[in-house]
């Protein structure tokens, strides 16, 4: 009788990394979801208690901050990775930053912008402007921290010892779009979330570490809402 165990073993050898892959895709994307939503409480209480006395941004910059050291902690690092590439990989990250956001207020449409019909994050606020205008920097800032440290700590960095670099940034670029899926309404959108992911990706697998990818989209998230904003007439 053939014994069927050396292909049993391979099956579960197979399953094994695939179900830790889905669930750790599955906490990062409820942890992502959580911290998001945390970062959303201090506006709302503020809206609702005095909106002309905006003070909501340090609570909820200190509240992505604390997600983004907790995660940090609970990372392996390779420090010395970071530290011989340091200047060139800054320099680095800030040609991205402006590339990236030029990228992203070109799919915006430069016309629609000097039109003002970009719709941004506190134009939905029934507020004064000026709640609406910080609200709109401060939100996307500590969107960038949480979500990168959710997506690439929580899930790339766990998962690289056990599928490899490559697979584990396909995987985050995945998990990283399917986040954001219900926010994606056009094509533009799309792409401009795949780039963003993808190189947020490559700088988790360069550094092994959430601080620069979040730095990096948190600030092109920032730099894009500003010109928006500068470009508005009146």
């Amino acid at each position: 009788m053939r014994d069927s165990r050396p292909a049993a073993e391979a099956s579960v050898a197979w399953k094994r990394p695939l179900l830790f892959v889905l669930r750790a895709a599955i906490i990062a994307l409820l942890w992502a979801t959580a911290t998001s939503i945390a970062i959303y409480i201090p506006p709302e209480l503020n809206l609702r208690l005095d909106p002309h006395l905006v003070w909501f941004p340090l609570p909820t910059l200190v509240v992505a901050v604390l997600v983004l050291i907790k995660v940090r902690k609970n990372v392996v690092s390779s420090s010395h990775v970071a530290q011989r590439q340091n200047t060139h990989l800054w320099i680095a990250i800030c040609t991205l930053i402006v590339a990236i956001s030029a990228l992203g207020l070109f799919l915006n449409g430069w016309d629609r912008m000097h039109h003002g019909s970009v719709t941004l994050r506190g134009d939905v606020k029934a507020a004064p402007e000026l709640f609406r205008t910080i609200f709109s920097v401060v939100v996307v800032l500590a969107a960038g921290l949480v979500e990168e440290a959710s997506i690439r700590g929580l899930f790339q960095l766990r998962v690289t010892p056990i599928v490899g670099d490559a697979v584990a940034q396909v995987g985050a670029l995945i998990t990283f779009l399917a986040f954001h899926g219900a926010a994606v309404t056009e094509f533009r959108q799309l792409v401009f979330l795949a780039v963003l992911g993808a190189i947020s990706g490559r700088l988790t697998s360069i550094t092994r570490s959430v601080v620069a990818p979040a730095i990096f989209h948190a600030a092109v998230n920032v730099l894009i809402v500003c010109i928006v904003l500068i470009l508005r007439p009146g």
